[in-house]
């Protein structure tokens, strides 16, 4: 009876694990496997500043100097003039939409002295459109992304509120079309609409990717992001895998499974950009390869190029990311690292980790793994310490926590498990 009773219990434990780990996770246990997750973070973490990628800031300084938020767009032409032409830079991406016309356009104001007495005036429409032309900031933004590796950002939507617009603006092109995505058909999130930036602006730049995280923890933690998600039956790419694919020169992307010829999501491995390939899961999303806390790389001021005064030598062959820390823009997420953390470093640290093959992995099969570990423990538990003292149980209970924990760190560290 004693054994039948232990059975149940141990059946009863076991089911509710599975449940976890299978079907929806308890919160207790998912905020303690957090907590553990961000420890194995922080105590891994490189520490060091990586060179390669440079991130400019709208800071404050920025913002009193050139202009307050929106700043002009023929100030961001000069700035990636600037950076391709001076500085001579590999590849460029903005953690910002363009979602409207430039309000602060010379042009607008042409147009809206057509309602004046000056649009009365002989010879008014002749002179206004070649002043508008000339005038045209969002024009002269398009033309210098012109035939430059310059990733625009957009923003995908979860929901979208009645009041708010499905779509608005365009995205960059898709990294599989509808025909490539009906033969992967895996656990792509999934968008009900998006904020992308001016068609005049995203087709000159020819280049864009998502910034948007759908996968943020319960806790608000970024620790996931989505490489790929779809929307209407094709396939888009994140801003730091856009910026990675551009700054390799226009890399293919694609997926791979085990066995190869397998397209079940279970079977999903790795993404692949040239010859660089990260580990994915089901949703083919990857761990944040976090480098360190705040400021792993280096951040100059977007003023401080605008007027040529950043070192030259630093900049030359860099992949860089225009983003804001300025406090009014509110661009800051909760990570493992730090809980007030610029979303554009978050973008950074994937293209960091690409770069280097440091993004760790835990593949849909991975439970599979942790049913064979509960039951293996539950066996152990069930079947052994009936049979021992109290003091041998309180042995084979810690050899067990500190097998399971030693297992996870030394799979961490020399697998990236």
């Amino acid at each position: 009876m004693r054994w039948l009773i232990r059975g149940l219990i141990s059946g009863i434990i076991f089911a509710l694990f599975m449940y976890h780990v299978g079907v929806r996770p308890f919160s207790a246990l998912e905020r303690v496997e957090n907590y553990t997750y961000d420890a194995r973070v922080n105590l891994n973490l490189l520490n060091s500043v990586d060179e390669r990628i440079i991130i400019v800031d709208i800071d404050e300084r920025t913002l009193s100097e050139v202009g307050q938020w929106p700043i002009r767009r023929d100030k961001f032409a000069g700035f990636v003039d600037t950076m391709f032409d001076h500085y001579n830079i590999r590849a460029l991406a903005f953690d910002i939409v363009f979602s409207e016309p430039d309000a602060q356009s010379g042009a607008k104001f042409i147009e809206e002295l057509r309602d004046t007495e000056f649009g009365q005036l002989q010879g008014f429409d002749a002179v206004s459109e070649k002043l508008k032309t000339s005038l045209d900031s969002d024009q002269i933004f398009a033309d210098s992304l012109k035939g430059r590796n310059v990733v625009m950002g957009y923003v995908f939507k979860d929901t979208v509120p009645e009041t708010d617009l499905v779509t608005l603006g365009a995205l960059g092109p898709a990294i599989f079309d509808e025909e490539t995505t009906d033969a992967l058909p895996l656990s792509y999130r999934q968008p009900v609409g998006y904020t992308g930036n001016l068609p005049l602006l995203q087709n000159a730049s020819g280049l864009g990717g998502f910034f948007d995280n759908p996968l943020v923890d319960s806790d608000g933690v970024f620790r996931r992001v989505p490489l790929l998600q779809k929307y209407n039956d094709k396939v888009y790419p994140s801003l730091a895998l856009a910026l990675t694919r551009a700054a390799l020169g226009d890399a293919k992307i694609s997926l791979q499974f085990d066995p190869p010829n397998s397209r079940d999501p279970l079977a999903l491995e790795r993404l692949k950009v040239g010859p660089l390939s990260a580990p994915v899961d089901g949703n083919v999303a990857v761990w944040v390869p976090y480098r360190g806390n705040y400021r792993s790389f280096q951040y100059i001021p977007m003023v401080d190029v605008i007027n040529k005064s950043a070192p030259k030598e630093i900049f030359s062959g860099a992949i860089v990311l225009v983003g804001t820390t300025a406090p009014g823009l509110l661009d800051f997420r909760s990570t493992p690292v730090n809980k007030i953390f610029p979303g554009v470093e978050v973008h950074a640290n994937i293209v960091s980790g690409l770069l280097d093959q440091r993004v760790r992995q835990k593949a849909p099969y991975y439970v599979g793994i942790e049913v064979v570990m509960l039951i293996t423990v539950l066996l152990i538990i069930t079947l052994l310490l009936p049979k021992v003292s109290a003091l041998a149980s309180a042995a084979i209970l810690a050899v067990i926590i500190g097998g399971v924990i030693g297992l996870a760190l030394w799979t961490w560290n020399s697998f990236n498990f």
